[in-house]
């Protein structure tokens, strides 16, 4: 999420909180009040103030820009919007690492690391997706970091492996059939037995891995009905927190989820599920 702050003055967009707010608005972007502040994910907006964007905050690291890849970032529109928001946040992340002086295979100190958990909480942050960060960007122009990120591509921004939508189509289907217990590699087994007597293209396992994961929560809380059941039983009468606590003390590690994801989930889905369930709890 970021704020209303952030885009003021942008080309297109309005040079007033006030008037960024209502322009947010008139595009159908949903807003979300963290005290006096106003928040959006960056992914709603539309593209080309969402390059505008991406070029004010690499000045802002005092990095180079570097040449547009405008075949890596046509392919980065046609991801899906999770895909699009876990990319940004992680290009977010791995300009501060490299303006902070990381590099793949150096740099990434205990320091810049806890800055990194300060500035972008500890979701993402830890040694090990940092490291991995910095070796995806390594030889990538910062204003292409984006589509280097997108976990179903390679670091240059270009498919690493084909997908057949046949096939990622089976791989949804037989996890939603499945449960939420049925383990992700028997999935992928299923489908690789599958698309070999139908001819589809089915990538490794841990190709197939990242891209379920870079579905983020959202998409998990869809396959997941037991998880969503919990938390649309308790979220009219638990803050985010609370909630994300709940979760955590109710089911395994594999299939909690944090209170942002909580809060990402509700205000995608919120407005659709039952009546007088148009606003958020307290995210407090």
């Amino acid at each position: 999420m970021i704020s209303v702050r952030s885009i003021v003055g942008l080309p297109a967009v309005p040079s007033t909180n006030r008037g960024v707010r209502d322009w947010l608005k008139r595009n159908g972007v949903p807003l979300t009040k963290d005290g006096n502040r106003f928040l959006f994910r960056p992914d709603d907006i539309p593209i080309e103030v969402r390059r505008a964007l991406e070029l004010r905050q690499i000045e802002a690291t005092g990095l180079p820009a570097g040449d547009y890849d405008d075949a890596a970032h046509e392919r980065f529109a046609d991801a899906t919007p999770a895909m699009q928001a876990a990319a940004l946040r992680k290009a977010e992340i791995a300009r501060f690492l490299v303006a902070g002086g990381a590099s793949d295979g150096r740099g990434l100190t205990c320091t810049l690391i806890e800055q990194s958990r300060a500035k972008f909480g500890a979701e993402g942050t830890d040694k090990m997706t940092l490291r991995r960060i910095l070796r995806t960007v390594a030889g990538v122009a910062p204003v292409n970091f984006a589509p280097a990120l997108l976990p179903s591509h390679s670091r240059m921004g270009k498919p690493p492996a084909e997908f057949s939508a046949e096939a990622w189509a089976y791989f949804l289907t037989t996890i939603r059939d499945g449960g939420p217990q049925f383990p992700l590699v028997q999935a992928w087994r299923d489908v690789r037995d599958v698309a070999r007597k139908r001819g589809w293209a089915w990538p490794k396992y841990i190709t197939v891995w990242r891209r379920w994961d870079a579905l983020g929560v959202p998409s998990r809380l869809d396959t997941d009905a037991e998880l969503r059941a919990f938390i649309l039983r308790h979220i009219r009468q638990m803050t985010f927190p609370k909630l994300a606590e709940a979760v955590a003390q109710s089911f395994p590690p594999e299939r909690r989820v944090s209170q942002s994801a909580i809060h990402r989930w509700w205000q995608r889905e919120g407005k659709f599920i039952g009546q007088n369930r148009q606003s958020p709890p307290n995210p407090r």
